[in-house]
């Protein structure tokens, strides 16, 4: 018999609060112990991202949490770096990816990598949260986490608020949370991303090459038509 149900009237009206409580202590612990290991509070002034090509094929590797659109036999892979918190990469999911998706992913050109690069310790506990769900929903839910980020973002606990509009129960996301190979699906990435020169949201890696900051569907696309361009000469 699961907690909520059991015993009196009354625990079962503290049942919610006594899961929100241990939701939001294992958000804290979870992100002290992540953010110092992998060294997220240093990231944006720590590692500037390089100029010309990167060190590293990012898009090489295929991640756990990673959540793809579009067909492996594409010519073009574009690696998304992105943060649940980061206002620009909320506005590219509602303002570009889904005309870019209907005009270079849908047609089969482009292999679509979104990878997360939580920036803060709110981003890691809601991407961890993205990673426990079933691999089919997960890119719904980034959908839905950025179409809706000023409001999540706005309240007192928004990785409660996120997991509210995940439906992800309380005792759920705490279990989630406490998953280290969760933690590590999103982490793992992140680090390799950081040791490349990743430094910043949103990011796009296409070949080795970055393209940082916000960008149209046209402006996105017309990088991916060049580097079509360029192997078909090569």
């Amino acid at each position: 018999m699961s907690e909520d149900t059991i015993g009196s009237a009354g625990t079962r009206q503290e049942a919610p609060e006594l899961a929100r409580r241990r939701f939001l202590t294992t958000i804290g612990a979870v992100a002290t112990v992540c953010l110092s290991g992998y060294g997220l509070n240093a990231v944006v002034d720590s590692f500037p991202i390089s100029a010309g090509e990167l060190d590293l094929d990012l898009a090489a590797k295929t991640y756990g949490s990673d959540i793809v659109l579009g067909s492996r036999a594409a010519a073009v892979t574009v690696v998304e770096y992105a943060s649940l918190t980061c206002v620009h990469c909320a506005r590219f999911h509602t303002q570009s990816l889904p005309a870019f998706v209907d005009r270079w992913v849908a047609p089969g050109k482009v292999r679509l990598v979104f990878r997360h690069f939580p920036l803060d310790s709110t981003a890691l506990s809601v991407a961890s949260m993205v990673s426990c769900l079933p691999e089919g929903d997960r890119a719904d839910a980034v959908a839905r986490l950025m179409a809706a980020q000023s409001s999540w973002m706005a309240v007192g606990d928004p990785g409660e608020a996120a997991a509210g509009l995940l439906s992800v129960s309380g005792q759920a996301a705490s279990r989630c949370l406490s998953d280290l190979d969760k933690q590590r699906s999103v982490l793992v990435p992140v680090s390799e991303a950081r040791r490349a020169g990743i430094a910043s949201t949103p990011t796009f890696v296409i070949g080795r090459r970055p393209y940082v900051g916000f960008m149209s569907s046209d402006a996105l696309g017309a990088i991916v038509e060049r580097e079509l361009a360029a192997r078909e000469l090569a």
